[in-house]
């Protein structure tokens, strides 16, 4: 134990020297340049090797291995680095076996020069995620630039509880109103944490919540966090979780803002999943994970107070509804990278905005399905500025009300589920940018009672030309009305 200590503080006086001399540069020159230290028990991944630099300051960045190995088809092992800078950074990467055949995602504003010794400077305007990819989707490097943080904790306190630099292995954390967690940087936290009926809590700082030393169906998941209001999620790492990672159930009022979700462990490791949840906004994030990206829902069976009640009262359940999902970088291994239904024991799904996102990888499946069931309602979608790098293997966006109803059994009395199409009324996808492919978008109503109601269609463009109008490629079924392809006033 006193060995334990004695490495303990040993580490984290290294750390506390390197932050005081990066943080000391920066002040003299004008700008912060700091690489997120790890532990020195945390692997670092054999191949990646990350050195940063914002004007005449900088230093080397380690780079965590984490593991991709649902399904057998993820690429292995990938690695992070993580950047704190409040300007223009220009990263240098090197791999083992040399960058020739590498490729930049998203490209964006990034621009990237190949190096004489073999390695890459990227340039990047400011904070900002993104991904090298050496040898195809094999051992990819994620790397994540956030601004720095304002105030960071250096202490417990009656409302702080806080994990220093090192591994630790809490299990589950508890949080209740009022509370912060704050993660270190420097910190690798193995545990989950679990809030409810919860008022005004923050998980935040620069260190790591790993589920990645838990089995399938085993510990906790990252965040669980039940009828609470008021929250804020910040600048951690959520990594190698064994089942959903970010569940917010019947919520208000949250913002989860510059994280990164990595996973690709196992299957159903979906990166957020707002279930009956209001009032939310997610942005300037990463998220990787086999399963769906962020995954919108109603499930009425997490909620005790709904358990296979005696009548089925749709009107009962919360809402899911005002979300924001803007300026992400995703990658989806093998599902959707956003849905919205499917498990649409809910009220309504509605004001649902995605907007200026980038896509770095796509799975089997497409970015966005949109598929209420059980007659529930989907009203108010808007996707915009979305741009995908790589392979589109089907469509792009699939929008359709379905009147399957195995998703929601768990919830109602036996025998008792909706047997009805969903409705959806109310949408305008604009200004997407495509690689090379087929079919884009299919929307489709359920039956004369369930229609599609309300599109507006315009700016979709597959390797730089506008397909808006291409009933091939923009396909619009049965059951849709009011349908408008590039009218200036319907898409504005």
């Amino acid at each position: 134990m006193s060995g334990r200590r004695q490495t303990g503080r040993a580490l984290l006086s290294r750390l506390s020297l390197v932050c005081l001399i990066l943080v000391a540069a920066g002040r003299l020159s004008g700008a912060v340049c700091l690489p997120v230290p790890l532990p020195d028990e945390e692997p670092r991944h054999p191949d990646w090797q990350v050195a940063v630099s914002v004007g005449s300051v900088g230093g080397s960045a380690a780079v965590a291995v984490g593991v991709a190995q649902a399904a057998g088809h993820h690429g292995g092992p990938y690695g992070h680095a993580a950047i704190d800078a409040d300007g223009p950074i220009t990263v240098r990467i090197r791999h083992l076996r040399g960058l020739a055949q590498a490729q930049l995602r998203p490209l964006g504003s990034l621009t990237a020069r190949p190096q004489a010794d073999g390695s890459w400077e990227v340039t990047a305007p400011g904070p900002c995620h993104f991904v090298v990819l050496s040898e195809g989707k094999k051992a990819p490097l994620f790397i994540s630039i956030r601004p720095p943080e304002v105030a960071p904790l250096t202490r417990a306190g009656p409302a702080v509880v806080y994990f220093g630099p090192g591994i630790h292995r809490p299990g589950q954390i508890t949080l209740t109103s009022g509370q912060t967690l704050y993660l270190a940087p420097g910190a690798v936290v193995h545990g989950g944490v679990v809030a409810e009926d919860a008022k005004e809590i923050r998980i935040c700082g620069r260190g790591v919540l790993a589920g990645d030393s838990y089995a399938k169906g085993t510990g906790p998941i990252p965040i669980k966090l039940l009828r609470c209001s008021g929250i804020i999620i910040e600048g951690v790492t959520l990594r190698g979780s064994q089942a959903w990672t970010l569940l917010p159930s019947d919520c208000t009022d949250l913002t989860i803002e510059r994280i990164a979700i990595l996973n690709g462990r196992f299957m159903n490791d979906d990166g957020i999943n707002p279930c009956n949840s209001r009032r939310i906004v997610i942005r300037d994030s990463m998220i990787r994970s086999d399963d769906d990206c962020i995954a919108m829902k109603g499930i009425a069976w997490l909620l005790p107070e709904h358990r296979k009640p005696a009548q089925y009262r749709p009107e009962d359940r919360p809402a899911t509804e005002d979300i924001t999902i803007e300026r992400m970088v995703f990658w989806s291994d093998r599902a959707r990278v956003i849905l919205i239904g499917h498990e649409s024991d809910t009220r309504r799904f509605a004001d649902i905005r995605i907007r200026d996102c980038q896509v770095a990888m796509m799975g089997t499946l497409p970015f966005l399905l949109a598929q209420p069931v059980s007659g529930t309602p989907l009203s108010g979608l808007t996707v915009e500025r979305i741009s995908i790098d790589g392979m589109v293997r089907s469509g792009v966006i699939e929008i359709e009300p379905l009147l399957a109803t195995h998703w929601n059994e768990v919830s109602y009395p036996k025998g008792s589920v909706p047997s009805r199409f969903g409705s959806i009324t109310g949408v305008t996808i604009r200004d997407l940018r495509l690689p090379a492919c087929g079919q884009v978008l299919c929307i489709r109503g359920g039956d004369e009672a369930s229609p599609v109601r309300g599109v507006a269609l315009g700016g979709i463009a597959v390797a730089g030309r506008d397909v808006t109008s291409d009933a091939k490629a923009v396909q619009v079924g049965p059951y849709v009305v009011e349908c408008t392809r590039n009218d200036p006033a319907a898409v504005r």
